[in-house]
């Protein structure tokens, strides 16, 4: 009357639970918000998911197109730029954490603030600190607006050139 089930099938069986799973938690993850795969991976591991649970999983999602690392990091830093008005420093250091190819990331980059150029997110960020063409800064005010451009991550060639355009006695 009762059928002994063999224990291999029992874990086999148990895999293929994990494995959908670690996938729904996945696109779970994906539907709230892009991630890198690195961070999909962290994330997954987290949760208790075993690596090769996780691998196949972000094979997965990479194959259907739903995890791609340049369209996370195109739409991470277009994101920064437009909302944050971040320069390339502070891209750079934001980017880390996500594990992306260096190469990738300093290729977007670049094609970013081309389209997008660092002197005019400068320029907006001044304005935004009611900074006007023509106006007089004590060096006290200078500094300050100098550190908070910096911090944004905005490079110091650009920084002074802006400066030197906008401000009176500059240069």
């Amino acid at each position: 009357m009762g059928t002994s089930v063999d224990e291999h099938f029992l874990v086999e069986l148990e895999d293929q639970e994990n494995s959908r799973k670690a996938f729904h938690s996945a696109l779970s993850l994906l539907n709230y918000r892009m991630r890198s795969t690195a961070e999909l991976r962290k994330r997954l591991a987290e949760k208790g998911y075993n690596t090769d649970i996780i691998e196949s999983v972000v094979h997965k999602l990479e194959d259907k197109k739903f995890l791609d690392d340049e369209t996370f990091a195109k739409a991470f830093i277009h994101d920064k730029i437009n909302s944050r008005l971040l320069g390339p420093v502070a891209l750079r250091r934001e980017l880390i954490p996500h594990k992306l190819d260096s190469g990738l990331v300093e290729k977007l980059i670049q094609k970013s603030y081309e389209e997008m150029p660092e002197e005019e997110l400068v320029e907006r960020l001044m304005e935004k600190r009611r900074v006007t063409k023509g106006q007089k800064l004590t060096q006290k005010e200078r500094n300050r607006l100098i550190n908070y451009l910096q911090r944004r991550g905005h490079t110091w060639g650009v920084i002074n050139n802006v400066l030197g355009e906008w401000l009176v006695g500059e240069r």
